[in-house]
């Protein structure tokens, strides 16, 4: 029966449906290439309402796919979950978690993007995105943070600097190697050279993890990352790494979803097994005795 009821709705009222009557559109029959014999082409802007009416679209959409779900698989998690990552969560975090979840979930496609904090947000605000993993604390009215990891940041350095006085005095002009605007850890990196003094900074902007490890480790500049990512490049002694304080170096990673979406039930298990794994927090850097890692649940609420 919901089957027959879904099938009569979505008819009436599909996406597509939706879209032809409610088109953002606006059409222009012709347009400038549209003379002297020309092939006649449709062409087409988008109006102020158009880009007003789009989220709504976009949720339209949501909810369909989700009553697809609902009643194609018996109420079983099913479909393509889209996430969203930072690079350096989607290398140290992301494998254990995905160990966790892929293999009770084997009728769930994952698909992971990985980019820029502000790149992210703006794709879950866009419906593009089921969720993504984020720099924390993030504060908008449309999005649902549940708090994930939490990271220490420290200053990486080529591995001849025994100090971070050596790392940050051995160039007048320090070179930054960074990932694009938007990176919080960019940003992070920026407040913190700010604070000692240093404001002549050359910018260098990679889109790989591996090509900002890479140059530092050459002696080309410096930049800060989590320990938990660069913790097999100390081992192998390819870079050096450089404590700072508690303030600068604690950063929470959050997973944000929109709040007026409807889950679906892939995501709603991501979200639960998320949340039941433990996060280790690295240990310190640069003391030599050892300490015990501490453990911690889910970090305290935004």
């Amino acid at each position: 029966m919901s089957a027959i009821c879904y099938s009569d709705w979505h008819g009436a009222i599909g996406f597509e449906s939706f879209c032809h009557h409610c088109s953002p559109w606006k059409h222009h029959p012709g347009g400038p290439a549209a003379s002297h014999g020309s092939v006649q082409r449709d062409y087409s802007v988008t109006t102020r309402a158009g880009h007003d009416l789009l989220p709504f679209a976009q949720q339209a959409e949501a909810l369909v796919q989700r009553a697809k779900d609902t009643v194609s698989n018996n109420g079983k998690p099913h479909g393509t979950l889209r996430l969203g990552s930072m690079e350096t969560t989607a290398a140290a975090r992301l494998p254990l978690l995905l160990k966790a979840y892929a293999p009770a979930h084997r009728t769930v496609d994952i698909a992971v993007e990985t980019g820029t904090t502000r790149n992210l947000i703006q794709a879950v605000l866009e419906y593009r995105l089921d969720g993504a993993f984020v720099a924390g604390p993030v504060e908008h009215d449309d999005l649902e943070a549940t708090p994930s990891f939490v990271e220490e940041l420290v200053l990486v350095s080529a591995p001849q600097h025994r100090s971070l006085k050596m790392a940050l005095g051995e160039w007048k002009i320090h070179k930054l190697f960074v990932f694009r605007v938007g990176c919080s850890y960019r940003q992070r990196l920026e407040r913190f050279l700010g604070g000692q003094g240093i404001t002549l900074i050359n910018q260098l902007e990679f889109g790989t993890l591996d090509g900002i490890i890479g140059c530092v480790g050459a002696g080309l500049g410096i930049t800060m990352l989590p320990f938990s990512i660069v913790e097999p490049y100390v081992r192998r002694k390819e870079i050096a790494v450089h404590r700072i304080s508690p303030e600068d170096a604690r950063s929470e990673t959050v997973f944000i979803t929109r709040r007026d979406t409807l889950r679906s039930l892939a995501l709603e298990e991501f979200i639960r097994t998320l949340s039941a794994i433990q996060v280790t927090v690295p240990k310190k850097i640069g003391n030599k005795r050892t300490e015990k890692r501490r453990r911690y649940r889910a970090p305290v609420k935004i």
